[in-house]
């Protein structure tokens, strides 16, 4: 076991963070080595000894402003961790938020790869275009926030991991959705009904 994935899913609108030490007051603070994925996720680059201990996913409701935590787990690290690997891209990775977003939305980017040292990141487009530059790197690079997406933005995006030991990547298409498309579904669904 040189990395973990835990996953935490739910369906409204919500923000996560993760509890730990069996301790509803110690929140994972967030770092080089640990990632808490939009879609709930926590990932390590790489696990140590010191990250056994008992994790529960805590979860934020917007819709009814409370918030909820599962049932705290033990993380198990068999063997000593100080093995150094080249970057190794999650499956789930990289990835869109929200899944299907809207001209003039913010749409995040999310990029996580395994490996030890703790990956570098890198953002570029696929077709040579630069990035918009008013688009903010999060997370320790692994997230791009776009604010305001517009059509300019629509592409291929290709996310690089890289460390001493190598070079990891991966793409994903963002296609915004036109505003007129939007209220197109809006009204074939309520015609629907």
């Amino acid at each position: 076991l040189l990395h973990s994935t835990v996953h935490c899913e739910i369906s409204e609108s919500h923000s996560f963070l993760w509890l730990y030490d069996s301790s509803t007051d110690r929140i994972l603070p967030s770092s080089e080595r640990t990632l808490v994925s939009l879609d709930g996720t926590l990932y390590f680059s790489y696990v140590t000894k010191e990250d056994e201990t008992s994790y529960a996913c805590s979860l934020s409701l917007s819709s009814t402003q409370s918030g909820h935590y599962g049932p705290f787990f033990r993380l198990q690290v068999p063997v000593p961790q100080d093995i150094a690997f080249p970057p190794r891209i999650d499956s789930s990775q990289p990835q869109i938020f929200p899944e299907s977003p809207a001209i003039g939305s913010t749409v995040y980017l999310e990029c996580f790869a395994y490996g030890n040292p703790v990956p570098v990141y890198k953002w570029t487009r696929v077709d040579g275009k630069r990035v918009n530059k008013k688009a903010v790197l999060m997370h320790h690079g692994r997230v791009l926030r776009m604010d305001h997406a517009e059509a300019t933005d629509n592409g291929r995006y290709k996310c690089s991991a890289g460390n001493a030991l190598g070079v990891a990547a991966g793409e994903v298409t963002l296609s915004l959705r036109s505003w007129f498309s939007t209220l197109l579904n809006m009204s074939l669904d309520l015609s629907l009904k």
